[in-house]
C-alpha cells in the first residue's frame, strides 16, 4: 500500500543529498509536491499522483542545483568542500610521490 508519509522522505533525501538546502527551502518545495498530489489524486491513484507530482516539480539534483544558486550560505559551503577535498587529494599524490623518490 503506498505510504505517502514514507515516499515524502525518501524524495527528501534525494534533494539533499544532491545539495544541503536550508529548511525554509525545502518546505517551500515539500508545499510545491504535495499541491500537486493533492490536486492530482482527484483524477489518479495516489501513488501515480505523487510520482507525477514528482515529475512535474523536477529532477531531485536539478532541484537542488537551482534552489543552492539562490541559498549563498549553501553555494559557499559547497564550494569550499570542493576546495577542501580537491586539496586533500592533490596533497596526497604529492605525497606519495614523494615517498616513492
Amino acid at each position: 500500500m503506498f505510504d505517502i508519509e514514507k515516499e515524502l522522505n525518501l524524495w527528501r533525501r534525494r534533494v539533499e543529498k544532491s545539495r544541503r538546502l536550508s529548511p525554509e527551502i525545502m518546505e517551500e518545495l515539500e508545499s510545491h509536491l504535495l499541491d500537486s498530489y493533492e490536486a492530482n489524486k482527484a483524477t489518479m491513484a495516489n501513488e501515480a499522483a505523487f510520482r507525477s507530482a514528482v515529475d512535474s516539480l523536477g529532477e531531485s539534483h536539478v532541484l537542488g542545483n537551482e534552489f543552492g544558486k539562490i541559498d549563498p550560505l549553501i553555494s559557499i559551503e559547497n564550494s569550499m568542500k570542493n576546495l577542501i577535498t580537491g586539496s586533500v587529494i592533490v596533497i596526497s599524490g604529492l605525497m606519495a610521490a614523494m615517498l616513492e623518490v
